[in-house]
């Protein structure tokens, strides 16, 4: 039987083995404690940098707006979030708002708002001073470009707002509305707004009157003009069925430039002076926008419209005259500058579903309609302005393209038709993007056509001192992309999403005839 010495002997043992164990835990805990100081050091510097880097790109941020704001040039053409500098969103993201029911469809919103910021501070970049590029240069871009600077900055900012965040977000963005409420309350609108409407209906029964007359019977006051678009190689291109995360149609801008070309529009302008003739807008000696006419130039752009449930493409050309010459002594429309937009919606398998022309002004807004959709009457008629259906139930003919008839003076469209004969003495037109209007140069500046509110300052018209109680801002005046109100009584807007879904629907099917 073991003594006392043994358990003795064996306690000493487990005395040595606890202090052993002792040791052990303490040398585990002293280097895990190391090692989460280090890591906890190591996240505070990483905090620290990310918070510099932001603290950092708002400040850049700032330094543009302030410089932008003092030489007043802000680009207008989308809303920006004033809470959020680097966002900013247009009619077709505001029409999403309330359908973001996925985080997906969160963030990809999201980075299309981003996306506009980025092209608008682009666009005012390059139409700042010298002095004040230098200034931005010196003091926040170092060794990078503008635009690298710009792109890492927007990412740094995108990736750091939480899921909450970009909700809020969304809650909170809107766009600007054109039309004056004040203006409107002061105007006696309820009352002056029944003359407009009826000067409206007649000249709606006059613009009727011409469009039932046969295309050899419209008055020619000069010699038709014909301009054609350049020759270009076209290829085919193909149905596009892939979309993004909101149903957008994801088409290449390869493709795109494919499809303006394919529908590319002739002019047809019944030519009795310089007025109606078509050009590019430049800056002339005096840095002041103006058309030139040895030039003939068509301005393209892609919008988009929502149409049946889906997602429809459009194509925008943009015309310039150099003036709306004065038909009397005293003419309220005359003044600088005119302009048509005709716009192809095209439907899912990219053929012309529907067309419609406006003035750059946002007047004289026309629907022409194809055979494959129908123009929603009762609806129409109950809004105060209704919208005008110039023609429908149009063939389209692949291969051939549309004519649009143009007046001379005044600049209506009369007529629209397909034809493809040849014409020795027309004049071809060059196709450029809409948005280099938003900057044009020469060799001693750079500026847009556009004010910050988005109107051509140099076309104002005498009709705003009579118009002014509708709430337009300066009625006739021509105006950028974004900000073409196309009703006087009520309201209505060029780039709607909803607007051919408010006033058409699909032709319906009918059974062949045996």
């Amino acid at each position: 039987m073991p003594g006392i010495e043994h358990y003795l002997g064996i306690s000493e043992n487990m005395e040595r083995c606890k202090l052993s164990l002792m040791v052990v835990i303490t040398l585990l805990i002293s280097t895990g404690c190391a090692n989460l100081a280090k890591q906890t050091t190591s996240n505070k510097i990483a905090s620290n940098a990310l918070l510099a880097r932001m603290d950092s790109c708002e400040k850049f941020y700032r330094a543009h707006d302030q410089h932008v704001d003092d030489e007043n040039i802000r680009d207008a053409q989308y809303n920006p979030i004033k809470s959020h500098p680097f966002l900013s969103i247009n009619r077709l993201l505001d029409s999403f708002k309330d359908e973001l029911d996925s985080e997906d469809k969160i963030n990809f919103w999201i980075a299309e708002a981003a996306k506009l910021n980025r092209q608008t501070r682009n666009i005012e970049w390059k139409n700042l001073s010298s002095a004040a590029r230098n200034t931005i240069q010196q003091s926040h871009l170092k060794s990078s470009t503008y635009q690298k600077r710009l792109e890492s900055c927007s990412k740094e900012l995108l990736l750091n707002l939480t899921l909450d965040e970009r909700k809020a977000i969304i809650k909170s963005a809107s766009i600007s509305d054109d039309y004056s409420t004040a203006k409107r309350i002061f105007g006696l609108y309820p009352l002056t707004s029944l003359i407009v409407k009826n000067q409206i209906q007649k000249h709606h029964k006059q613009t009727r009157i011409e469009f039932d007359k046969k295309l050899s019977s419209l008055t020619v006051n000069g010699k038709l003009q014909r301009y054609t678009p350049e020759l270009v190689e076209l290829f085919f291109v193909e149905n596009i069925k892939t979309e993004n995360t909101l149903g957008l149609p994801f088409i290449s801008s390869t493709v795109i430039n494919e499809l303006v070309n394919q529908h590319a529009p002739v002019l047809e302008i019944d030519e009795n002076g310089t007025f109606d003739q078509i050009g590019k807008i430049v800056l002339d000696n005096k840095n002041d926008p103006a058309v030139d006419q040895r030039l003939p130039t068509v301005y393209t752009m892609p919008s988009y419209t929502r149409f049946d449930g889906k997602v429809l493409l459009q194509l925008n050309y943009f015309f310039w005259f150099s003036e709306r010459p004065p038909e009397k002594s005293f003419d309220i429309y005359a003044g600088k500058f005119d302009g048509i937009i005709w716009r192809v919606t095209l439907d899912e398998n990219l053929q012309p579903l529907v067309f419609d022309t406006v003035h750059n002004c946002g007047c004289y807004h026309k629907f022409y309609a194809t055979n494959n959709i129908s123009f929603k009457l009762e609806t129409a008629l109950k809004e105060k302005e209704p919208p005008f259906l110039a023609q429908h139930k149009l063939k389209h003919t692949e291969n051939k393209p549309w004519v649009i008839r143009i007046s001379s003076v005044n600049h209506f469209v009369e007529r629209v038709y397909q034809d493809d004969s040849f014409d020795k003495d027309a004049k071809f037109y060059s196709m450029q993007n809409y948005s280099s209007l938003r900057h044009l140069s020469n060799s001693k500046t750079s500026k847009s056509l556009f004010g910050e509110d988005g109107i051509v300052s140099a076309s104002k018209r005498p009709e705003r001192w009579i118009l002014w109680p509708m709430g337009v801002p300066s009625a006739g005046a021509m105006r950028q992309w974004g900000h073409h109100a196309t009703a006087f009584v009520g309201k209505r807007y060029f780039d709607d999403p909803f607007l051919f879904e408010k006033y058409f629907q699909p032709a319906q099917a009918t059974k062949e005839i045996k």
